[in-house]
């Protein structure tokens, strides 16, 4: 099977995905995505499978696959907005995506941006930058309300942090 895979984030962090999709002897392409229609129309009927991230699975792209080996795409991500799916549909071409896959990635990167913001870390790096060095002050987190808006996979996994299970999260 030759498999296409565009997604940058599955080609940069390493892991067991990576050694599933190696480990069964599939030829794999690599392209750094997202990749437009036009890029796709000449390659995309080489290939009987992809992973892909945000490109652009349109209804001629999709056709043009099944007119070579094109026997399914997978999102590696949740949104499907980029593929056609009336046209996989029509096509019968089966989409699939992984609705789990960045929920820790990304509650872990609104913790950070939490810390950073608190304790005045992007106003420190460009003081730094600039060749000067202010002391910000921050704020401790400890004590705080902190404010979950929605409870989808992200909310879901922010809200399970150990540090912010106490009375003073709001979900």
């Amino acid at each position: 099977m030759k498999v296409l895979l565009t997604t940058t984030s599955f080609q940069d962090t390493p892991g067991v995905h990576q050694d599933l999709l190696y480990s069964q002897g599939f030829k794999v392409d690599t392209l750094r995505g997202p990749i437009l229609e036009e890029e796709l129309l000449p390659i995309i009927q080489n290939y009987d499978a992809v992973i892909c991230g945000d490109d652009e699975y349109t209804e001629a792209v999709i056709k043009k696959g099944v007119e070579g080996n094109l026997k399914f795409i997978s999102k590696y991500g949740v949104g499907l907005d980029r593929i056609d799916l009336e046209a996989a549909k029509k096509y019968n071409v089966p989409v699939t995506n992984c609705p789990a896959v960045n929920q820790v990635s990304v509650s872990e990167h609104v913790l950070a941006l939490l810390f950073t913001f608190e304790r005045n870390i992007h106003l420190q790096y460009n003081s730094v930058q600039s060749g000067s060095w202010k002391r910000w002050i921050g704020h401790e987190i400890e004590g705080k309300t902190i404010g979950i808006i929605g409870l989808g996979a992200v909310g879901k996994e922010l809200a399970k942090s150990r540090r912010y299970r106490d009375e003073g999260t709001w979900v």
